[in-house]
């Protein structure tokens, strides 16, 4: 069996030359004897000795080997960026500047605020690494194109801007709180050379009609991700999505639910990846190893709302007139000050205002804009809020009441004139 010190020098001699097809050929010659071997720990302690002698540090396991190092062109003081092996081939390791993250940012300024404070959170931990800074991009300024909001259309953007330079775009909502080392360590095991789609899976339970039930068989075969805990596409799947959009154009300009049409692009009916799993991006910090958390907690943004500053709009139909408005109205109606009926019926009896738009089983958009429509057309202009609700949906209290009132419920105020709607 070659000895370790003699196995180490061939490796490093690699490296150290800038050769890292004959480094990692020696360092893979050194893991088959390893794992061959039955005292195979012990050749970790030998490797990580010569290594650190010139400034390398060594990680190896059957899974995976890692060599680190600096190269000469680099001072001592700049760290150590150099190389992580892959299979059979090395690559230059990722560095925080190979990271573009996005934040999926809204224009309102409480939005654009919060989103303002996770950038500032991002760079200064960044600062901390001694290491260039990434590109902190937050996603309402990028774009005054309709409909950027939902990434697809931006992805030659980035393809364009970041390929040469970059490896990774993250994305994350306002609300998730990054821990940035993590995060980067997290990456470097994936090879960003290869296509990669990372984020927390999630699945359906059983088939939604917001997911037009797709995979009604079997729900939970398909996994999208949790945009609260973040999300990750390589450069080379962002460069082939981009070839993908220039040749031929969205099929839709309609958008449900976003994190799951987005996967459902990406994997292409299995001609592209599918979504990876990665127990790092977490949306409840339950586990010390994760790198991202989710923050649901409600914002505490102004003084509550009065009940008299809310239209409550429900949405209904004629053959639901009998048996579901009058849960409505003996549960939680009462609370509402005002309160309007929306139908393809007039019912004088409830009373119902028939929209003139008729019922359909797929897709309500068309009632959801005439409601639009006639809150705005009808001298609302004291109402400073529209909650358009189902017929079919139960309140347990509209506005807060008692000692819970100041703690409990809060709502961020805004001009509905100037938001721009995302209806779903």
């Amino acid at each position: 069996m070659q000895s370790p010190r003699r196995a180490t020098q061939n490796i490093l001699g690699g490296y150290r030359n800038g050769d890292c097809g004959s480094g990692h050929r020696a360092l893979s010659r050194l893991r088959r004897l390893e794992v061959r071997s039955a005292s195979s720990e012990a050749f970790l302690p030998h490797l990580r000795v010569i290594f650190h002698t010139h400034d390398f540090t060594v990680s190896v396991s059957s899974a995976q080997t890692q060599v680190h190092g600096r190269s000469r062109s680099r001072s001592r003081r700049s760290g150590p960026p150099a190389w992580e092996v892959w299979g059979d081939t090395a690559q230059p390791r990722t560095d925080l500047k190979e990271i573009v993250f996005v934040i999926q940012s809204q224009s309102n300024s409480f939005h654009a605020k919060t989103a303002e404070q996770l950038k500032n959170s991002i760079l200064k931990q960044s600062a901390s690494l001694a290491q260039e800074l990434p590109q902190v991009l937050l996603l309402h300024e990028l774009s005054k194109q309709e409909g950027a909001w939902t990434i697809l259309p931006l992805l030659p953007h980035f393809s364009v801007t970041y390929s040469r330079n970059s490896s990774w775009i993250f994305f994350c909502e306002e609300e998730t709180r990054i821990q940035v080392p993590k995060l980067l360590e997290t990456l470097r095991r994936y090879d960003p050379s290869k296509e990669w789609f990372l984020g927390k899976a999630l699945h359906d339970e059983e088939s939604t009609i917001i997911h037009h039930y797709a995979f009604s068989e079997n729900p939970s075969v398909f996994k999208y991700p949790d945009f609260a805990a973040g999300w990750a596409l390589s450069l080379p799947l962002v460069n082939k999505l981009t070839k993908r959009l220039k040749r031929e154009a969205l099929k839709s300009d309609f958008t449900i639910d976003l994190k799951h049409e987005i996967a459902l692009y990406i994997w292409d009916k299995g001609d592209g990846p599918a979504l990876t799993p990665v127990p790092e991006l977490c949306t409840d910090s339950v586990d010390a190893r994760c790198a991202t958390t989710g923050h649901s907690s409600l914002p505490l943004c102004g003084n509550p709302v009065k009940k008299e500053d809310i239209f409550v709009a429900v949405k209904t139909c004629k053959k639901f007139h009998g048996d579901r408005i009058p849960i409505v109205k003996q549960t939680w109606a009462g609370q509402a000050s005002h309160i309007e009926y929306y139908s393809d019926h007039a019912d004088s009896s409830i009373p119902t205002v028939d929209l003139g738009v008729p019922n359909t089983d797929r897709g309500h958009c068309g009632k959801t804009f005439a409601i639009l429509e006639r809150f705005l057309n009808l001298s609302h202009d004291k109402i400073a809020w529209l909650v358009i609700v189902d017929d079919d949906t139960l309140i347990r209290r509209l506005m807060p009441s008692g000692r819970d009132a100041p703690k409990r419920h809060h709502l961020c105020r805004f001009n509905l004139r100037n938001r721009r709607l995302r209806l779903s």
